[in-house]
C-alpha cells in the first residue's frame, strides 16, 4: 500500500449539515469516475465515513471525517494505482466538494 493521501475540504455548513450531504448524495460519486465505479460506504464512528469506490479492478478507500467547518479526507490507494495519485487527489478533491454542494 502506498502512503496516504490527505485532503482537507473546507465547507460553512456545520457538522450536520455536512454530514447530511454526504450521506445522501456519497452514491453518486460513482458516476463521476470514468466508466463508472461501484461505491459502498458506511459511517464507521458518528462523524467518520468509509467509502470505498471499485473501478477497473481496483479499489481506492477514502476514511473522511466531518467537522464543523472542514472535511478531512484520507485516501489509500492500491499500488498499481500509484502513479495515478495527481488525478485521482483532484477526483477525491471535487467529488467530496460535490458532496458538499447545496
Amino acid at each position: 500500500m502506498a502512503k496516504p493521501i490527505l485532503l482537507e475540504i473546507p465547507h460553512q455548513l456545520g457538522k450536520a449539515e455536512a454530514k447530511r450531504r454526504m450521506d445522501a448524495r456519497v452514491d453518486e460519486v460513482g458516476t463521476l469516475v470514468p466508466g463508472g465505479a461501484q461505491v459502498t460506504h458506511h459511517w464507521s464512528g458518528p462523524d467518520s465515513m468509509t467509502v470505498s469506490i471499485a473501478a477497473m479492478g481496483q479499489t481506492v478507500t477514502a476514511e473522511m471525517a466531518v467537522e464543523e467547518a472542514l472535511v478531512r479526507v484520507a485516501v489509500t490507494l492500491p499500488l498499481m494505482l500509484g502513479m495515478m495519485a495527481g488525478p485521482i487527489t483532484e477526483l477525491v478533491r471535487s467529488s467530496t466538494t460535490r458532496l458538499l454542494a447545496p
